[in-house]
Order: C-alpha cells, then sequence, then structure tokens
C-alpha cells in the first residue's frame, strides 16, 4: 500500500475519531469487510496458483 494512501487513511481515522460511535462503528466494519475480502482474494489466488 503507497504511503500516499495511508496517509489518506490516518487522516480519515482521525476525523472519525471525532465523530459519534455508531459512524465509527459503520466505517470500522467497512474496514474490516475489505480485509476480510482481500484475505479471500488472496488465498483465492494461492489455492488456483500457488506462484500467486
Amino acid at each position: 500500500m503507497p504511503n500516499q494512501t495511508t496517509t489518506s487513511l490516518n487522516k480519515a481515522f482521525q476525523v472519525l475519531t471525532e465523530l459519534d460511535k455508531p459512524v465509527k462503528d459503520y466505517f470500522f466494519c467497512l474496514k474490516e469487510i475489505h480485509a476480510l475480502h482481500n484475505a479471500v482474494i488472496h488465498f483465492i489466488g494461492n489455492e488456483s496458483n500457488p506462484q500467486f
């Protein structure tokens, strides 16, 4: 992940800490779903192509 993207995410989460909890929970769930999605894609890639 490029540093620019990481910085943007950090800024986004800094903003989220100032928001109410339901909004933070929503974005946290999105982050978790995204991480899970990446893990599934990676797993499928490994299963179908060991060099992936």
